[in-house]
């Protein structure tokens, strides 16, 4: 009687759990594709946000998506497309780019005023721009923000996170 109850009863509790466990997944499938989808009429707006910066801060903004494609382990199309706009509005157009990143930061930390804020919101909307904010991202954005000995405040960066799946321009 008991094991009767148990496969009665069994279906009626995975059920949910999987359909749960379905709307889970695709919810997670769509904000990829959310993302993808805007990701170059992002990284345009990221670009033109970019065209008063000076190639040293742009060069720096380079190796900091370098560094988050490499910490991702992922070639995120939108992270390869600002990459590829990044090095050809350098003066010097190179064709790809040897991450640096010690040297980076050190450049990181010697940004003053208008660069350093410019950096800053660049790779905040960069790291988001890839997906969610967690793990590598998150630590990737802790270690930027540290070397520029500026304060991050993790519920802005979030709050642009909603903004961004909500389809407002960060």
């Amino acid at each position: 009687m008991g094991r009767l109850t148990l496969r009665g009863f069994l279906p009626v509790l995975t059920g949910p759990l999987y359909a749960v466990w379905n709307a889970w997944i695709a919810a997670r499938i769509i904000q990829e594709a959310y993302l993808q989808a805007r990701g170059p009429a992002l990284v345009k707006h990221l670009m033109e946000t970019l065209t008063d910066s000076d190639a040293h801060t742009r060069r720096l903004v380079a190796q900091g998506v370098g560094e988050l494609i490499m910490r991702n382990q992922h070639p995120h199309p939108n992270l390869v497309l600002l990459l590829a706009r990044l090095l050809n509005s350098l003066p010097e157009k190179p064709p790809a780019i040897d991450i640096d990143w010690p040297t980076a930061l050190q450049g990181y930390a010697q940004l003053t005023g208008e660069s350093r804020k410019t950096l800053l919101n660049t790779l905040t909307q960069v790291t988001l721009l890839s997906g969610t904010y967690r793990g590598s991202r998150k630590r990737f954005l802790t270690e930027v923000f540290a070397t520029c000995q500026t304060p991050l405040c993790s519920d802005e960066v979030k709050a642009q996170q909603q903004r961004l799946l909500s389809g407002q321009v960060p």
